[in-house]
């Protein structure tokens, strides 16, 4: 049995008559005594969690990231006069939301891989695959098998690029503004440039094309109905000169007096009899609305001849300098950190195992006290 006359047992953790009797009481020595006893142990694993980092750091497939932006106008159609207008609107997080959405569907994807002619491009459908992982998706089964079979269909070569052209995206929201941030991810710095731009430019496009298609489809509404009113408007006039021919110039209650009152007489007469004044009133109302119309429909093919975009680009990607991937500080720091953690946790073990294999010993020292 040891004397605690002649000091501390050896490898305990505190200095005292009974170390793991005041388990819990640590003070500041304790800690620097932890770490001196366990500071090769937790140097081990250290050195092995930077290894690990630097391994994958020197593996890993290099990717870069080009960034632009895209401000969002707030211009609206005013659907009661169908004409552009900046009417002061505020677009809330969920049409912001509405508009990520739309740079991110299927047909501006589209529209970017056709522009770039990817779907032609072996390089890009055999060496996208790495680029899909970093960004976090995953592209279609077919796009790893079909990806680089030129013998394919020219619509499913398309299809496989759009998937594969989606997976480097990404775009946010710059605070509360109305910018968009689009970036995109690839090997090559320079193509990550250019998609990124593409993205911007396919998604102006989308809205013009969008909003000349509204104009189109506004402007062939008002063509039938400037036909329907033309043909009320000459009815409505035909009546006023028939009216005035017969000379029946007679008002509600109160028959036709003078020449030719006999020959009206005998011209039969159902309901009320109309006057000239709601005749002319009702042939000037459908004149009016024939005019408006007519000036509508010059607007509407006006714009649908220069289309308003509701959305610019005010800053366009440049091909990125610095690699986004691996990200070599960041991987390092969590191995340092990681493989600190582990050897303290390791060290916690065996240093509790040590305070439960003196306790036992103890107790059984009081058993054969006693």
């Amino acid at each position: 049995m040891h004397d605690g006359a002649n000091g501390p047992p050896p490898h305990s953790p505190r200095r005292g008559d009974d170390g793991y009797n005041a388990f819990g009481l640590l003070g500041i020595g304790d800690v620097i005594d932890f770490v001196y006893r366990y500071f090769k142990l937790i140097a081990a694993t250290t050195s092995v969690g930077i290894a690990i980092a630097v391994g994958y750091i020197l593996t890993a497939a290099s990717l870069y990231t080009a960034q632009g932006q895209l401000l969002i106008d707030v211009k609206v159609l005013h659907l009661a006069t169908e004409q552009w207008r900046e009417a002061g609107q505020v677009l809330d997080s969920a049409q912001i939301e509405s508009q990520i959405a739309v740079i991110r569907s299927e047909p501006v994807a589209r529209d970017v891989a056709r522009h770039l002619n990817l779907q032609n491009d072996p390089a890009f459908l055999a060496a996208a695959a790495p680029s899909s992982g970093a960004s976090g998706s995953a592209a279609p089964a077919s796009a790893s098998t079909t990806g680089g079979d030129m013998d394919a269909s020219e619509a499913q070569r398309l299809m496989i690029a759009t998937a594969l052209v989606q997976n480097g995206l990404g775009i946010r929201r710059l605070g509360y503004s109305y910018v968009l941030e689009v970036s995109y991810t690839a090997p090559d710095p320079a193509f990550a440039a250019r998609v990124a731009n593409a993205y911007m430019q396919a998604y102006i496009d989308d809205q013009i094309s969008m909003r000349a298609g509204a104009a189109r489809h506004g402007s062939e509404w008002l063509e039938r109905r400037i036909g329907l009113l033309r043909l009320q408007m000459n009815e409505a006039a035909l009546k006023v000169q028939e009216f005035k021919a017969r000379r029946d110039y007679s008002i509600v209650g109160r028959g036709p007096t003078g020449e030719g009152a006999d020959d009206a007489k005998a011209v039969p007469r159902k309901g009320i009899t109309e006057t000239i004044e709601e005749l002319e009133a009702t042939a000037m109302t459908y004149r009016r609305m024939f005019e408006s119309a007519l000036q509508a429909y010059t607007e509407a093919e006006q714009r649908q001849s220069y289309a308003v975009d509701t959305a610019r680009i005010i800053a366009t990607a440049k091909p990125p300098t610095g690699k986004s991937y691996p990200k070599r500080k960041q991987a390092l720091v969590v191995a340092t950190v990681v493989g600190m953690a582990l050897g303290f946790g390791i060290a916690l073990m065996r240093e509790g195992w040590l305070f439960v294999a003196a306790s036992r010993t103890r107790r059984r020292q009081f058993q054969d006290v006693g």
